[in-house]
């Protein structure tokens, strides 16, 4: 006779098993353009996973939302990563050809932006540079005098 403990197995829980989080710190950092998506409003999302930051339990990533309003910063960051003429080249057909770029390393700024309905400040991206741009990692704040 069969038991019933006999049918079922423990699935264990993989401790090992990275979760995905959005709350990188500030700074410059080496990433992989993993994903995007194109809203019914005109919305454009880039993410990026960055692969800089060592940690065994999270993976981290960024994104940004570019609103029609914010066509002008979407084309500024997408000129720094790509250069004019590639740029030029994605746009051809009208619309922001984005899919050729999936798996494309990149350089991604990585800024706070406080907002009221939030009570830790947003990760966005500030800037997106090519991947081996020689650019210094933004890993401590400037001290000044006046």
């Amino acid at each position: 006779m069969v038991t019933a403990s006999q049918h079922y197995s423990k699935i264990s829980f993989d401790k090992n098993c990275k979760v995905k989080t959005w709350t990188p710190p500030e700074g410059l950092f080496p990433a992989t353009f993993a994903n995007f998506r194109h809203e019914t409003d005109d919305k454009i999302i880039l993410y990026f996973q960055i692969h800089s930051i060592q940690d065994p339990i999270n993976e981290y990533w960024v994104r940004h939302v570019y609103t029609q309003n914010h066509r002008a910063t979407l084309t500024k960051h997408l000129l720094s990563w790509l250069g004019e003429k590639e740029f030029r080249q994605m746009i051809a057909g009208g619309s922001y050809n984005l899919e050729q770029y999936l798996e494309k390393e990149a350089l991604v700024e990585v800024r706070f932006t406080k907002t009221v309905s939030h009570k830790e400040p947003l990760r966005v991206i500030g800037n997106i540079y090519p991947h081996n741009a020689p650019l210094k990692a933004l890993d401590v704040v400037g001290e000044f005098e006046i």
